[in-house]
């Protein structure tokens, strides 16, 4: 019903009146917000235009929270005085997270639209079967058992639910927070949980005393379908705080192992794949950080870190190396198997190096890691793969020169660089070079790829 009836009968009492005090008004009718809105943005600045600011506001926070996306509409134009800047304030929260918005965005959708023919299915314990983290349908966090616990904020405010719970995280009082992200409405739970993983990876890491990954990680698995992008924002925290590769400060290597040894816990060591993902995400973007903010590349991470993470850290050195390499105009280059082999042994000897120095002179402007392996096309199964810098995977070897140039092989590719010895490579007598030249090459030029390309 559109507002100007609601005020019809108002109005015509107000002007037939016969007595000298004017009828006290009628409550208007409560107003569908979400339904005017529906029908056009002009139609909603027509209905509110009546309203004082702060019932405008009002109504504008109950549209925003049943329908996040209209926070693209210039609804805090609409509004003047003090309420406009609570409203800019509150529409930026909403703005900034699209995955509320469904299927009207899609930036937290990023796999390939045509993926490669899918293959066999990878057998476990192989690797990764793609880049993207998939959650299983059976892992289950324990906040989802918790009771809702009652907070004072109002029903229009579901930001102050989320403020509520990040306080709680503060406190290091986990189980409160998720009490308080618990409630009917599904989109804003999820958003409350969400929110509590990203500030629980924020607050904690390169910190002992403030909870492990393993809160942050039981947060975003009660995030719903939004789980897995949540895991992923959560990972990318603990990058941004990775040390120096040449840092020799032992401590805070072990704070980072302390994080990912939290997730030995039943409720995902009954899931052996995806925690081996998951740390294999958080390690391979960690490192691939560390080495981008060195000032040299060495082998100090080796010495702190299990030995299982050596292909890790060749996969971090090699690409950082490389585009040091073409920064400095001698990129690699050649033209032989012995070429490739012989760069391998180059960047094995770097780390076998100790820099004394451990502090940043001038970072590196930092590359968006190209994903060339997001899903398994037929035979790549049989190929065993890693997280490749945390956006990726490669394929790897126990034996460590091999394994150095199968790093080489993925970083020249993404640095565009030594494009002959890639080309020669697809004839390596090694099938893991061989596989690894093609399937770069395809990528790189966005072909559909098949085993038989490599064979």
């Amino acid at each position: 019903m559109r507002f100007f009836s609601l005020f019809g009968a108002l109005l015509l009492a107000v002007g037939c009146g016969q007595s000298e005090e004017p009828a006290p008004p009628q409550a208007p009718a409560p107003l569908n917000v979400v339904e005017v809105w529906e029908n056009g943005f002009s139609e909603l600045d027509a209905q509110l235009r009546w309203l004082p600011d702060e019932d405008r506001w009002l109504a504008i926070q109950t549209l925003l929270n049943e329908r996040p996306e209209a926070s693209e509409d210039p609804l805090c134009q609409l509004i003047a005085g003090p309420s406009r800047t609570a409203c800019a304030q509150y529409k930026s929260k909403i703005k900034e997270r699209p995955h509320l918005w469904g299927k009207a965005h899609q930036q937290f959708s990023r796999e390939s639209v045509q993926g490669p023919p899918p293959g066999k299915p990878r057998k476990s314990g192989t690797g990764p079967k793609k880049s993207r983290l998939v959650i299983p349908n059976t892992l289950h966090t324990p906040f989802l058992d918790l009771e809702e616990t009652p907070i004072n904020c109002p029903d229009s405010d579901v930001q102050c639910r989320i403020r509520k719970a990040i306080e709680s995280i503060r406190r290091n009082q986990f189980e409160m927070a998720a009490r308080v992200c618990r409630t009917d409405n599904t989109i804003w739970q999820s958003e409350c949980f969400f929110r509590a993983g990203e500030e629980q990876a924020g607050r904690s890491s390169k910190h002992e005393n403030r909870g492990h990954l393993e809160s942050a990680v039981s947060f975003c698995l009660a995030s719903g379908k939004y789980g897995a992008e949540c895991l992923k924002q959560t990972v990318i925290q603990y990058w941004l705080q990775a040390p120096s590769a040449t840092s020799q400060q032992t401590k805070v290597w072990e704070v980072f192992l302390a994080h990912t040894d939290s997730l030995q816990k039943p409720e995902f060591s009954r899931h052996p794949d995806f925690f081996d993902q998951l740390v294999g995400m958080f390690w391979a973007g960690v490192l691939h950080q560390s080495y981008q903010i060195a000032v040299a590349v060495d082998g100090h991470p080796l010495d702190h870190l299990p030995s299982s993470y050596a292909p890790l850290v060749r996969s971090a050195a090699a690409y950082r190396w490389v585009q040091d390499l073409k920064r400095d105009d001698s990129p690699p280059s050649g033209s032989t198997h012995s070429d490739l082999e012989n760069w391998g042994r180059k960047l094995l000897a770097l780390l076998q190096e100790r820099s004394p120095l451990t502090q940043v002179t001038s970072p590196l402007i930092q590359q968006n890691v190209q994903d060339y392996w997001q899903e398994d096309a037929r035979g790549d199964a049989d190929m065993p793969a890693i997280n490749y810098l945390g956006s990726s995977r490669r394929t790897w070897s126990e034996d460590s020169l091999l394994d150095a140039q199968l790093a080489l092989i993925e970083a020249f590719a993404r640095h565009g660089v030594a494009e002959e010895l890639i080309e020669v490579t697809k004839t390596h007598p090694n099938p893991q070079l061989a596989w690894s030249a093609t399937r770069l090459q395809h990528a790189r030029s966005n072909r559909p790829r098949h085993r038989s390309d490599a064979d």
